[in-house]
């Protein structure tokens, strides 16, 4: 999303940043999915003791609470919030025209980032959507 990137990802801040934010709604999501018969079930949850049911209940609001705390870092972050706010500016009529040029302008570019993406690593396809949304859109972070 930078119009002059860093050289290596290792050297961003930010990507870090939001990689680490990324990366822990990803866990959260994952452990909730993975312990889902425990909670969807109410019979098996009415079945717990006190303590026990305070347990799996407390368990569930923690997973839950960290999906909602990395979605507010990433959300308040300054620099998402000044690219939503650069990209919510160009909002208008005139825009649709714009994004068609960046499509016709970067065609080949876009279908190589695109096609390449099955097999990549989380850091890879965060690469690639960031440069495809970057140049689709012609706004950049910095």
């Amino acid at each position: 999303m930078y119009s002059l990137p860093d050289e290596f990802v290792d050297d961003c801040a930010l990507c870090d940043k939001l990689g680490r934010h990324f990366g822990g709604i990803q866990v959260a999501v994952s452990r909730l999915e993975a312990g889902r018969s425990a909670w969807v079930n109410q019979d098996a949850i009415n079945s717990l003791g006190f303590f026990d049911k305070i347990k799996a209940l407390l368990a569930i609001y923690v997973l839950v609470w960290s999906i909602g705390y990395n979605i507010d870092e990433i959300w308040n972050s300054n620099v998402i919030q000044d690219l939503t706010r650069k990209m919510l500016q160009k909002l208008d009529s005139e825009y649709t025209v714009e994004i068609e040029q960046n499509v016709m302008n970067n065609w080949t570019n876009l279908t190589i980032i695109l096609i390449d993406l099955p097999g990549s690593d989380c850091e890879e396809i965060g690469a690639r959507i960031g440069l495809t949304i970057r140049r689709l859109s012609g706004v950049s972070i910095d």
